[in-house]
C-alpha cells in the first residue's frame, strides 16, 4: 500500500513568506519545521523570502532553494511576475502562502500554471482592523483581496475559530483544512535552558511575562494597566514584556505614568522567548484577537500556567481553569485578579502548569502538525 511519502516524493513545493529583517517569528519557526518535513519526505523544496531576511538564510541552511524577492506592498505586481517565473522554472506542483499578502501573491502568480495553491491562514480575517490601518492601506488590502479571490485549492486554518470565520465570510467549507500549530517540545526545552535575557526586574518576587509584538491587536496596553492594579494592591510581583513594535514608546510612557518603575521592564526583541517563559511564574496572552497563539502553547509545554483572553482560537489552546485562566479581552481588572490568584496560590498554579504540559504533548506536537500537512499535499497532488 502506498504511503503519504510515496505520494509526494519527487514533487516540487514552493513556500512564500515575507517576514523581513534578520530575526524570525513564531510562524517562521513553524515554516522551517514544515520545510524540513517536506524535504525529508522527498519533495523538492523552494522558498521565496524577503532579501536579506533571517528566514532566507535559515531556509538555505535547511536545504531549500531560496529565491529572494522584494514583496513590499509597493512592489506587488513585480513580485507576482517574479514568482510566476519561479513557479515555471522550478516546475512547482504546490505553492503555499503563509499570510494575507503571500497568499494573494501565490494565487496571482499561479493563475496561469497547473500548480496547486494552498493558502495558510494564521490570523482571524478581521484581526487586521485592530491594527488601526490607514484608509490607503485598507483600500489597498481590499483591492488585493478582490484581485486574488479565486485560484485556491485549499485554505489551511490553524484553529476552529479561523475555520468558522472563513465560512462566515463565504469560503467553501470543502476547501478548508484545519491544521493546528504544533511545538517541538524537545527543541523548546533545549532553548529554554539558554541564558536569561538581561534587564529583568530585580528581586525574587513572582515574575509575570508577556511575549508579543508590540502592536494594538496584542493588547499589551491592558497588561500594563493590570500590572499597575496589582502593584497598587500590594502583592510583590515583577513584570516583563518581551517584544518590539510600533506601540513600544506609548507603552513605556503608560508604564511610567502608572508608577510601575522597576516593577515592569521592557526587554525588546528576543530571538527566542523560551528562556524567559521558562523563568516565568505566569505567562499572559492579552490579545484582542488571536487565531491560535504559539506563545500560550510554548508556555504550557514548559509547564507554566497561562492567563489569556477568551478570543479566537485561544480557548482551543488554553483549557480554562485546567491549564490556565481565560478572561475577557481589554479587561485589566480581571487580568489583575487572575495574576494575583495564580502568583499567591502556587499549588494551583503548579497543577495548571503540569496539565498544560500534558495538553501540549498530547494534542499540539510538531510531528502531528507536519504529518497533517504532508497528508494535505498528497491529497492536493492526487486531485
Amino acid at each position: 500500500m502506498a504511503t503519504v511519502n510515496d505520494s509526494i516524493e519527487g514533487a516540487s513545493i514552493l513556500f512564500i513568506n515575507n517576514f523581513p529583517g534578520p530575526g524570525i517569528g513564531g510562524g517562521e519557526v513553524q515554516l522551517l519545521a514544515l520545510l524540513r518535513a517536506t524535504r525529508d519526505a522527498g519533495m523538492r523544496v523552494s522558498v521565496v523570502a524577503q532579501p536579506g531576511s533571517g528566514l532566507a538564510e535559515k531556509a538555505l541552511h535547511a536545504g531549500a532553494e531560496v529565491f529572494e524577492v522584494d514583496m513590499a506592498p509597493t512592489h506587488t505586481m513585480s513580485a507576482v511576475r517574479r514568482i510566476r517565473d519561479i513557479i515555471a522554472t522550478t516546475e512547482t506542483d504546490i505553492v503555499q502562502g503563509t499570510g494575507f499578502l503571500t497568499n494573494a501573491l501565490a494565487r496571482l502568480a499561479a493563475r496561469e500554471s497547473a500548480a496547486r495553491v494552498a493558502a495558510a491562514v494564521h490570523a482571524l480575517p478581521s484581526a487586521w482592523r485592530l491594527e488601526r490601518p490607514s484608509l490607503a492601506a485598507s483600500l489597498a488590502r481590499f483591492a488585493l483581496e478582490r484581485a486574488a479571490a479565486d485560484r485556491v485549492d485549499c485554505i489551511v486554518a490553524v484553529s476552529a475559530a479561523v475555520t468558522a470565520a472563513l465560512i462566515e465570510r463565504g469560503c467553501d467549507p470543502q476547501r478548508i483544512r484545519e491544521i493546528p500549530n504544533g511545538v517541538d517540545v524537545v527543541a523548546l526545552r533545549e532553548a529554554a535552558a539558554g541564558p536569561l535575557p538581561p534587564g529583568l526586574p530585580p528581586g525574587e518576587a513572582p515574575l509575570v511575562v508577556v511575549a508579543a509584538r508590540l502592536t494594538p491587536v496584542k493588547g499589551v496596553e491592558h497588561f500594563v494597566r493590570a500590572a499597575a492594579i496589582v502593584t497598587q494592591r500590594g502583592p510583590g510581583v515583577r513584570f516583563a514584556v518581551a517584544g518590539a513594535g510600533p506601540e513600544e514608546r506609548r507603552l513605556r510612557a503608560l508604564a511610567d505614568a502608572s508608577g510601575l518603575g522597576e516593577r515592569l521592564r521592557f526587554l525588546g526583541y528576543m530571538p527566542s522567548a523560551a528562556p524567559l517563559l521558562a523563568h516565568a511564574d505566569v505567562v499572559v496572552v492579552p490579545s484582542l484577537s488571536e487565531s491560535f497563539s504559539l506563545v500560550a502553547l510554548e508556555a504550557m509545554a514548559l509547564g507554566k500556567p497561562v492567563v489569556a483572553t477568551a478570543v479566537g482560537g485561544l480557548p482551543e489552546v488554553v483549557a480554562d481553569q485546567v491549564t490556565g485562566v481565560l478572561i475577557p479581552p481589554a479587561d485589566p481588572a480581571a487580568l489583575a485578579d487572575s495574576i494575583i490568584s495564580l502568583t499567591t496560590d502556587t499549588v494551583r498554579a503548579g497543577k495548571m502548569g503540569a496539565a498544560g504540559q500534558d495538553r501540549a504533548e498530547s494534542r499540539f506536537t510538531l510531528g502531528r502538525m507536519t504529518e497533517a500537512y504532508l497528508r494535505l499535499y498528497a491529497d492536493l497532488l492526487s486531485g
